[in-house]
């Protein structure tokens, strides 16, 4: 190290004050049936190795079959000589199979290949590097899961920072500086060729019609960047509109959306953090299916696309095809008066007849013949779920002599939107039965 690197790593450390940067707590809940530990799995910190400055965190849930393949895709797409901190935490080891085995291998872990259920593992090191700490708490009674709490300490060095030529060219200040502050980007902060994105390297390629891409996301940017690397390689991608629509503000998705010339959208989203991730994500897809209609309100389809997803080469070319083969053109969709009737058809199955393409069904109780009838007798049209038999019976009904003149109800177990629409378009009465039977035990009576 030379005298001025010494003096400044000197000063540094009689600067420093210790501070927590990153943290995560018991947190055990009932899932599937089962009490699971949600802060098991393994948990990754990268350092920037003069700064000390956090670059990424993530938690992998290697409990869980798909885990492993991202932990090493993570572990892959860090920059050589940053600084890497492993916690594995009990029940880390459940599924870590091939692929997070050889992340651990290839960052030089021993230790954590040998760590059974309910053990605790910790590992430092340099990638790219000889690691730099590793320790493992082993159990001793198979009769108690859990091991003793791990607890470690040690001080790193500073390192020499990265001299990349390009970070010195003042049009790539912007993308320099958001390299040395996150990471995770490895071929597009590549020291020496950086990937450099832009829509104009995709084919052309004619579309029927031009289709927007919401890229949906909460924290792995990285992964949303791929996908933007995907579909700006694929042929069509040139044509193609992308959004970036993020649970919550985040200041890393705002540099990438400049850097790559992106509409950004920021979701305040209603649901807090740990109430569920089902009932966050489900709040997060409504956001998003609002929002990318507001941004290209001239299109009326759009693609989802969630952070995990791997895009084949021909995306675009295959959703524009299936849109074209799937997409009726019945010309009575268009009529105004029967809108409501062509949303119907175009939500809900089983109504071959009434919803023909070219010669739908029209029912109305007028088309019943007429009959004299000594008494007028109610018609109660008892269902669960069966909407389509229902529909039948009315037609019979309709078709029969009498039919004009007896009245009838839908009487349904439980609410069911396709019910409400088809009374409304049948213009006939219906009635939702809040059953106090629960689903799954015998509700006839």
């Amino acid at each position: 190290m030379e005298k001025s690197e010494q003096l400044r790593w000197e000063k540094r450390m009689s600067q420093a004050v210790s501070q927590p940067i990153y943290s995560a707590h018991n947190n055990t809940r009932v899932w599937a049936g089962e009490v699971r530990r949600f802060h098991a799995g393994v948990h990754v910190v990268v350092l920037h190795e003069l700064h000390s400055t956090v670059m990424l965190h993530d938690h992998f849930l290697t409990w869980q079959p798909a885990a492993s393949k991202m932990l090493y895709k993570m572990v892959d797409s860090v920059q050589e000589g940053r600084i890497i901190l492993l916690l594995g935490a009990p029940e880390f080891t459940s599924w870590l199979q091939d692929k997070g085995t050889q992340a651990l291998m290839n960052l030089g872990s021993q230790l954590g290949l040998f760590a059974t259920l309910g053990e605790a593992w910790a590992f430092v090191a340099r990638k790219g590097h000889a690691p730099v700490a590793e320790t493992l708490i082993t159990s001793r009674n198979s009769t108690n899961k859990d091991v003793s709490p791990l607890t470690f300490s040690m001080t790193l060095p500073l390192f020499h920072e990265k001299r990349c030529p390009w970070h010195q060219e003042p049009a790539l200040a912007t993308k320099a500086a958001f390299c040395e502050t996150y990471e995770g980007y490895k071929e597009f902060c590549h020291c020496h060729h950086p990937l450099h994105l832009h829509p104009h390297t995709a084919p052309l390629m004619p579309l029927e019609e031009v289709i927007p891409v919401a890229l949906v996301t909460a924290k792995r940017f990285p992964m949303v960047m791929r996908q933007v690397q995907q579909l700006w390689e694929s042929p069509g991608g040139r044509q193609t509109p992308l959004a970036i629509l993020v649970d919550g503000y985040d200041a890393q998705a705002e540099v990438l959306a400049r850097l790559l010339n992106l509409t950004v959208r920021f979701h305040d989203n209603p649901v807090p953090e740990g109430f569920g991730t089902k009932h966050r994500v489900n709040e997060h897809i409504k956001f998003s299916l609002e929002t990318i209609f507001q941004i290209y309100p001239e299109v009326d389809k759009a693609i989802i696309l969630e952070d995990d997803l791997s895009l084949a080469p021909d995306f675009i070319r295959s959703v524009s095809a299936c849109v074209t083969l799937t997409e009726k053109r019945c010309p009575w969709h268009q009529e105004p008066a029967l809108a409501t009737k062509a949303a119907f058809c175009e939500t809900y199955e089983g109504y071959k007849e009434f919803c023909h393409c070219h010669h739908p069904l029209h029912l109305h109780p007028h088309t019943a013949p007429l009959m004299p009838l000594e008494e007028v007798i109610p018609v109660a049209l008892v269902t669960a779920k069966r909407f389509p038999m229902v529909m039948r019976q009315v037609q019979q009904l309709w078709e029969s002599p009498g039919g004009r003149q007896t009245p009838l109800a839908i009487l349904v177990d439980g609410y069911d939107a396709q019910a409400e629409v088809l009374a409304r378009l049948l213009n006939l009465t219906v009635r939702f039965h809040d059953n106090p039977v629960p689903r799954g035990e015998p509700r006839d009576a």
